[in-house]
């Protein structure tokens, strides 16, 4: 599977979709994987925490539900443990072994806004999706 960013940049932020993964497990997922994790805010389908990594704090928001089935987890910052999406979501798959969906490229101009990435019990394949 090829993507349309370079190894070497880093995206601005991370994002991705998680099918089926309620706000509990993800916020069980971040308190595993970073230092420290901080609510922030919250709503019914909405939580906003500032997570620690590596002495960086990243907010992050959680939006369950985001796209039908989807969970969006959205880490506002280029302080994350990943250069792009795809090594965020390659990481929570493993995690959850729920679908994942990241963007395939970093939203360069020109790019396919709605081609997407899942990864599944398949593998990896790019897809067109219409969030």
């Amino acid at each position: 599977m090829m993507t349309k960013t370079s190894p070497q940049s880093n995206h601005p932020d991370i994002e991705i979709y998680l099918k089926s993964v309620p706000i509990e497990q993800i916020e069980t997922w971040l308190k595993q994987r970073f230092d420290s994790i901080e609510n922030l805010k919250q709503s019914r389908k909405v939580k906003h925490y500032l997570i620690t990594h590596s002495d960086q704090q990243i907010p992050v928001m959680v939006v369950e539900n985001a796209s039908k089935a989807f969970s969006s987890i959205l880490f506002e910052s280029d302080a994350s443990p990943w250069a792009q999406d795809i090594d965020c979501a390659r990481e929570a798959y493993q995690y959850f072994s729920k679908e994942t969906r990241c963007i395939a490229s970093g939203w360069n101009d020109g790019d396919e806004p709605d081609e997407w990435i899942a990864i599944d019990s398949e593998g990896e394949k790019n897809i067109i999706w219409k969030t």
